[in-house]
């Protein structure tokens, strides 16, 4: 059974559908923003961003926690060719 999400994600209007969603979301956003002073903006941002930050931090930490065994795979394969092109051009 499809859920509704993966409905509009499977149609062939799928990208059309979100690229609207994503325009209507920007567009009250930039509305939000365009509705306030300078200095009540200046004040938003001041109190908000080093939480952004934070949270993008911990975002960090949680995709390199679950991602860990692909990227040290990956880094292991990276000197795994660096030592067989060695190999190759010794002999």
């Amino acid at each position: 059974m499809k859920t509704w999400m993966q409905r509009i994600y499977k149609s062939p209007f799928g990208g059309v559908i979100l690229a609207v969603l994503y325009l209507a979301i920007g567009a009250t956003g930039v509305l939000a923003i365009a509705s306030l002073s300078k200095t009540e903006i200046e004040n938003i941002l001041i109190r908000y961003i080093p939480w952004n930050l934070r949270i993008n931090f911990l975002l960090l930490i949680v995709a390199l926690y679950f991602c860990r065994r692909d990227m040290a795979r990956m880094i292991k394969s990276l000197f795994l060719r660096a030592t067989e092109s060695a190999e190759v051009e010794g002999n």
